[in-house]
């Protein structure tokens, strides 16, 4: 009679993608939002950082500096769901693989002229926020009008 069960063996588990016909698999927004993901923990690093550097716990402080990273991680904060949300639904839905290579370029380019642009020491409004607000903007909404154009037909 057996007591102690035999020991499983060791099984190596690797990470497999998948695509079939019938259901899509999301990649490409997912990788996308790791890399934005990476961005955001360095701004709230950035943030941390210059919160122990003004000794600020909650707040700004009247520290122009301090606010100016926070706004930074704020701003990246508000427009990064939807956009991602937009991307994800577009990609799963209508867009080719290399057209949502192209939003994702361009939403973390925009991000990253944005925080450049809020953060260096540089006038309030500069080229690099102006441009870093259109490039997402125009991603957001060209994503929106293009699901809306893309569902109508599956919609009504």
């Amino acid at each position: 009679l057996r007591i102690w069960a035999s020991r499983p063996k060791k099984r190596k588990y690797k990470m497999q993608v998948w695509n079939c016909k019938s259901r899509r698999v999301i990649l490409i927004t997912a990788f996308y939002a790791a890399i934005l993901g990476i961005v955001q923990l360095s701004l709230m690093t950035y943030v941390i950082f210059g919160r122990w550097k003004y000794r600020v716990s909650l707040g700004d402080g009247d520290e122009s500096r301090l606010r100016r990273r926070i706004r930074a991680h704020g701003n990246f904060i508000e427009t990064i769901p939807m956009a991602l949300l937009l991307m994800w639904f577009a990609e799963s839905y209508i867009l080719d693989h290399w057209v949502t290579h192209i939003f994702g370029s361009l939403l973390i380019i925009g991000r990253l002229l944005h925080v450049y642009g809020l953060v260096s020491n540089r006038s309030t409004v500069n080229r690099f926020r102006q441009l870093g607000t259109a490039l997402t903007m125009g991603v957001i909404g060209v994503l929106a009008i293009w699901l809306i154009v893309g569902l109508i037909p599956t919609v009504f």
